[in-house]
């Protein structure tokens, strides 16, 4: 009722719970159909490419719902059918009309699971060839990258994650893991080297420990600390 405009939020209580009361204007309520194909043209220019799935997530609908709309704006050339070529085979995939022009990224940034651009798991997995399972929903015993990896994003794939903790008594930012994803479908000459990789991420390793107010970063290593914790140690102790 609150987000169709029947109620209005006037602040919150001791217990910090939303205290509401009737809207002075209450709303037509909307057409179903006419809201839904907003909600997916919405999703599909945020995305630029996706599959079906993908833009039914992005507003939490079910795909059901949307393939009316996709319909619709298929129709209206707002969306076109494209070929993407993957290294796990091709996909169709929906392209939106104002998607911009493929170019090459030049980017490096530690990438939380809860980022757009990662948020929905398939879409991931689709994308950037990444499987990617979240510690904090997942027993102890069953983690195998830690409570709350983060991704790495370097150029256009993902080719490691790592594991955080801010050390406030001490002043530091802990890597209790640095781990190298698998990418089982990308051709081994396009991954990157370690050392380009390492060095790469060890840069936004300390820019995050600056963010955080931190004098630094160190890297745990031995059993269960991931493949690339020795490099990166080696690495951390070079910028010292």
């Amino acid at each position: 009722m609150f987000r169709t405009g029947e109620l209005d939020c006037v602040g919150r209580n001791a217990q910090f719970e939303r205290l509401y009361v009737p809207a002075e204007d209450e709303p037509a309520p909307p057409d179903a159909g006419a809201a839904i194909r907003e909600l997916i043209a919405r999703a599909a220019g945020s995305h630029g490419i996706a599959e079906i799935s993908s833009l039914a997530d992005y507003f939490r609908l079910r795909v059901r719902e949307v393939r009316p709309a996709v319909e619709s704006l298929l129709a209206q050339e707002e969306l076109r059918e494209v070929e993407v070529s993957h290294p796990a085979g091709r996909r169709r995939m929906l392209l939106h009309r104002d998607a911009p022009r493929p170019t090459a990224l030049r980017t490096a940034a530690l990438v939380s699971p809860f980022d757009p651009i990662v948020f929905h798991r398939p879409r991931l997995e689709s994308l950037f060839d990444v499987e990617y399972r979240i510690g904090i929903y997942t027993p102890a015993a069953q983690r195998t990258t830690g409570y709350y990896s983060l991704m790495f994003l370097l150029g256009d794939l993902i080719p490691a994650r790592v594991d955080l903790r801010a050390d406030r008594s001490r002043g530091v930012l802990e890597v209790r893991g640095a781990y190298r994803e698998p990418l089982p479908h990308l051709p081994a000459r396009q991954r990157p080297e370690d050392q380009a990789l390492t060095e790469a991420l060890a840069d936004e390793l300390e820019r995050a420990a600056r963010w955080q107010g931190m004098d630094g970063f160190e890297v745990l290593t031995g059993e269960g600390t991931g493949e690339l914790s020795a490099a990166l140690a080696a690495r951390c102790r070079q910028l010292e």
